[in-house]
């Protein structure tokens, strides 16, 4: 991150000063002052800033330790302005804020990423030798010049780096690159010397295995004819497998085919008989039973004929009888007739014996005391029941034009009502029945 403004809020001898480094149009800014003007004191609070302020700080002589605070206004990589401020502490000592709006009374943590970003990923003694010569560093780098130790190029790198010892690292560098380079023979311990030695024996290996272009002509063609016979070979089993197959299908299909052949023949035999229906089956099955049947009942009829026949042999004529014969059969004629009048005599007896129970429950409810043949001696003639049904028809007649004129008679009362409003006798009824 480029810093572009330096707040010096309480540090050192500073007490809420700021260094602009945005004002200018250059990246490159000269700072300058009398001596104990805090110039070095500012460079340790960019460093301070970027790293952290030291537990031992020598920088709290006017401010006190728990109260050292350094903020700073700076450019990301997107060109986004950041803030941050630290102060002294142990522990998560850096907040970030929005470098628009300055720093709050609570700024947020800053997280680890803008850390990294805010160091440049070095640590603080190599980001010192890097940017933050000082006057000690350089009292240093003279010393190492005056002392004249090693190659001029290395007294001045180490001067104005303010390292040592730049000599014996030269040496070691130089130690390590014989071990993969040695310009001065064909070491093999040397790595580079090593691989080239082998590169130049794959070169002799390569020339030898190299074919000479007449070679690789006669090559190419047998290699073409080759390859002509072999697509000629292809296609000739190309053939044969067809046939192969072909003839794999015919073995697989000669049983079928000979069967074919069978069922023609015997087709064509009956070529010219006629057509059977198509409930033939049925019908064969059905005669075939009935067959059966039929053939069970004829060896049944024999055995009975057989029997009877054995019967008829063993009995005796008898004379008589035999004279006898036409009375006889006459007689066997009028057995089931006879037969049958039994029968009918028996039921219409019941049917009697039904209708005299009938009777006499009858003549009960007539007259408990009386006797059934009494009852049926009181029976009317048949004159008397002419008498009876004539003066019956008679009482019809009359209580039908009784009901008549009972219907007139009540319209007229009805009538006398609505025009004299009284209240006449009622009819007497047996009068009526004189009327």
């Amino acid at each position: 991150m480029k810093i572009v403004r330096l707040i010096l809020e309480a540090y050192g001898p500073f007490t809420g000063e700021e260094i602009d480094f945005a004002s200018a149009s250059t990246d490159l800014h000269l700072i300058y002052g009398l001596n104990e003007a805090g110039k070095s004191s500012a460079l340790r609070a960019m460093l301070d800033l970027r790293f952290g302020i030291p537990l031992r700080s020598k920088d709290d002589f006017v401010h006190a330790s728990k109260d050292l605070r350094i903020s700073g206004i700076f450019l990301d990589e997107d060109g986004e302005s950041v803030g941050f401020i630290r102060r002294k502490g142990r522990d998560r000592t850096l907040s970030a804020f929005d470098g628009n709006t300055g720093p709050q009374k609570e700024n947020d943590p800053a997280r680890s990423d803008q850390e990294a970003a805010l160091s440049g990923g070095l640590k603080r003694s190599d980001f010192e030798l890097m940017f933050g010569l000082n006057h000690e560093r350089l009292v240093e780098g003279g010393r190492t010049l005056l002392e004249g130790e090693g190659e001029l190029g290395s007294i001045l790198f180490e001067a104005s780096a303010g390292t040592r010892g730049i000599a014996p690292i030269l040496a070691s560098l130089d130690a390590d690159a014989k071990q993969y380079f040695n310009a001065h023979g064909r070491s093999r311990n040397a790595v580079i010397n090593d691989a080239r030695i082998e590169m130049e024996q794959s070169k002799r290996e390569l020339k030898s295995v190299q074919t000479r272009p007449a070679d690789w002509q006669t090559l190419h063609r047998t290699h073409a004819e080759a390859v002509a016979d072999l697509e000629e070979i292809a296609a000739k089993l190309e053939i044969l497998r067809r046939e192969e197959n072909e003839l794999t299908e015919l073995r697989a299909v000669g049983p079928s085919l000979h069967e074919l052949d069978r069922l023609e023949a015997a087709l064509a035999a009956v070529a010219g008989q006629r057509d059977l229906p198509e409930n033939a089956r049925e019908t064969r099955l059905a005669a075939a039973q009935s067959l059966v049947r039929a053939e069970s009942e004829i060896t049944d009829a024999t055995e009975d004929h057989e029997r009877s026949t054995d019967g008829l042999s063993r009995l005796e004529s008898d004379p008589l009888v035999i004279e006898h014969a036409d009375a006889i059969e006459r007689l066997a004629t009028t057995i089931e007739p006879a037969a049958r009048s039994r029968i009918e005599l028996r039921q219409l007896e019941e049917g009697i014996g039904e209708a005299e129970q009938g009777m006499a429950q009858r003549a009960t409810r007539i007259d408990p005391d009386a006797d059934l043949s009494e009852i049926l001696a009181a029976a009317p003639s048949a004159g008397d029941r002419i008498v009876l049904n004539d003066r019956l028809a008679s009482i019809g007649r009359l209580g039908e034009r009784l009901d008549g004129l009972a219907q007139r008679t009540t319209a007229l009362e009805k009538q006398l009502k609505s025009d004299n409003g009284e209240v006449l006798p009622p009819i007497d009824p047996d009068g009526l029945t004189v009327l």
